[in-house]
């Protein structure tokens, strides 16, 4: 129902597509949704895909090359159609895979992606968006994708400083950062090592509250403190700064 407003679909002219991604859309929709707020809160113009597709991220990390190209090519072709130049992503998985992988196959794509970390941080700093100070404690975990592979580590947490949150810093952070125990097919094949490696994450963190840029860590870490019997709150940066934006 988020999406039903149909000023935002394709037909509207816009060189920005907010790309939503599949974890975002079927696991973890208040990520998506708050993404899709926070921006037309903010008055970035952009548009979302009527009939949007994978970006190509697992084929490709299974090695399925010749599948994960053609899905590739699918997407260039369609956002060459509609003219995109800038692609915001809620998923960390998606970033990585236009980002890095889009041109390791097909070279300089015509398009640049960015991170909903990335423009909130920008949108903060341009004085476009206001945020309440709210006083809680938070742990900020750093997903491989956006931390390790892109080297995004201060500008969430100067987003969640900007809503007056002090950060419990888990002892391995940043670029030494604990894994969620999801990525590379570690979920799919093995739940007990997968729950083994983010389990690390959920017991070391002091706080209830959880914050993070990548909704499969959002995933796997609710579902492991399910499983652990423990009450954490964890979730994505746009739902938190969604909540305390001042109008």
């Amino acid at each position: 129902e988020e999406f039903r407003d149909t000023e935002k679909f394709e037909e509207h002219p816009s060189d920005t597509l907010l790309y939503v991604g599949c974890l975002p859309s079927f696991l973890v929709k208040e990520s998506a949704s708050a993404t899709y707020k926070l921006l037309k809160k903010a008055g970035v113009d952009f548009i979302i895909l009527k009939d949007e597709f994978c970006c190509g991220i697992y084929p490709f990390d299974a090695g399925k090359i010749e599948i994960a190209k053609k899905i590739f090519e699918e997407n260039i072709n369609k956002f060459k159609k509609l003219g995109i130049k800038r692609i915001i992503v809620p998923c960390a998985g998606c970033y990585r895979c236009f980002s890095t992988y889009y041109p390791r196959l097909f070279g300089k794509t015509e398009f640049k992606v960015f991170h909903v970390v990335q423009i909130i941080y920008d949108l903060i700093k341009e004085g476009k968006i206001k945020l309440k100070k709210i006083g809680s404690t938070f742990t900020y975990h750093d997903s491989c994708r956006l931390g390790r592979k892109a080297g995004f580590y201060e500008e969430p947490r100067e987003i969640l400083r900007e809503c007056g949150i002090v950060i419990d810093e888990l002892s391995q952070n940043r670029e030494n950062g604990y894994c969620c125990g999801a990525g590379s097919g570690v979920r799919s094949i093995d739940k007990d090592l997968s729950r083994k490696i983010g389990g690390k994450i959920i017991k070391e963190s002091k706080s209830e509250n959880i914050a993070s840029s990548c909704p499969f860590c959002i995933f796997n870490l609710r579902y492991i403190a399910h499983k652990m019997n423990l009450d954490k709150r964890i979730q994505h940066i746009s739902n938190l700064v969604l909540n305390n934006i001042i109008d």
